[in-house]
């Protein structure tokens, strides 16, 4: 799952100027998941994709909504990686399950760290374009 780890420029101030939105949902969410918006309504977002939001407290299928952080260009976040050999400027596209999957030239999240062995299950930083 994603986590929110600083902003370019302003390390010391994640968390504390960032936009909370709510969403329209039907499925549950778990905190720290990637959402993408389709047709008004949240959805997990996975591919090649930059992801409308992550998900910012765990939310119940029965709840109707989801609350979202909105993700920016200039927000780095800490993730589990999904595959092995990932090294800084790969480009990842999301997996199911709030991972990232292999490299490939057209992911939409961009490792700017790798904090650990590069095996899968490490935690890889990422900016989203």
């Amino acid at each position: 799952m994603f986590n929110l780890i600083y902003r370019d420029g302003t390390r010391e101030n994640a968390g504390r100027y960032e936009t909370l939105e709510k969403a329209s949902a039907s499925t549950a969410f778990e905190c720290g998941q990637a959402v993408a918006l389709s047709g008004g309504k949240a959805s997990e977002a996975t591919g090649a994709v930059t992801p409308y939001g992550i998900v910012a407290a765990d939310s119940p299928a029965d709840e109707g909504t989801v609350v979202v952080l909105k993700v920016e260009h200039d927000m780095v976040f800490s993730v589990p990686s999904g595959a092995t050999g990932l090294v800084k400027g790969d480009k990842c596209a999301l997996a199911a399950g709030g991972k990232l999957g292999a490299n490939g030239a057209d992911g939409g999240a961009t490792i700017v760290d790798v904090c650990g062995a590069a095996v899968e299950g490490d935690r890889v930083e990422v900016r989203f374009e």
